[in-house]
């Protein structure tokens, strides 16, 4: 996560500018960010096919009615095309070379 980086970095670099009595408060919470990324890192959800009869579902935006599914390697989050497009757009989303999203029977 970039961004989360860039913003931590932004972050120190205005601390020491902060008062002081809310300085180690904010320390706190940046300490808080820092453990927090780093559980939900952690986190590995298994990607299971889905049994017959049950329809994959929009992470983002609920869509059922899905013909293609993309699934994230990062949090396993189904995605239909239009959301993993969005995603793409915004760099939070790649494909893989060569693969191609799945077919939802």
């Amino acid at each position: 996560m970039p961004a989360l980086e860039e913003s931590l970095l932004a972050f120190d670099q205005v601390l020491p500018s902060a008062d002081a009595d809310v300085r180690d408060l904010l320390l706190d919470i940046r300490d808080a960010v820092i453990r927090t990324k780093t559980e939900l890192d952690r986190i590995h959800i298994s990607s299971l096919p889905f049994p017959s009869g049950i329809q994959a579902i929009c992470f983002d935006c609920g869509e059922k009615n899905l013909d293609v599914v993309y699934t994230s390697t990062r949090d396993r989050h189904q995605l239909c095309a239009p959301c993993f497009h969005t995603r793409e757009e915004r760099g939070a989303a790649r494909t893989k070379s060569g693969s191609p999203p799945s077919n939802v029977h």
